[in-house]
């Protein structure tokens, strides 16, 4: 038998980031504040008829099984 005990760890704890959301704001915004926003958003993608005209489903040729262990308090 081994003679070296062993003593279970907790993880350590991790300082949850600061949320810098301004909420008030987001709340106010009206429709077309967000519509601006977007608008002005680089990273912002709109298909439009003419993208639409040369789309296409792609579907993967394979599938692979996986398995996932997960522990409870993560379902719940």
């Amino acid at each position: 038998m081994n003679k070296i005990s062993t003593t279970p760890a907790s993880p350590p704890k991790v300082p949850a980031a600061a949320d810098a959301t301004d909420w008030p704001r987001l709340r106010t915004m009206t429709d077309a504040d967000i519509a601006h926003a977007a608008a002005d958003d680089p990273d912002t993608f709109v298909p439009d008829a003419e993208w639409m005209k040369n789309a296409r489903v792609a579907t993967p040729d394979t599938q692979q099984m996986v398995t996932l262990r997960l522990d409870p308090d993560v379902l719940t």
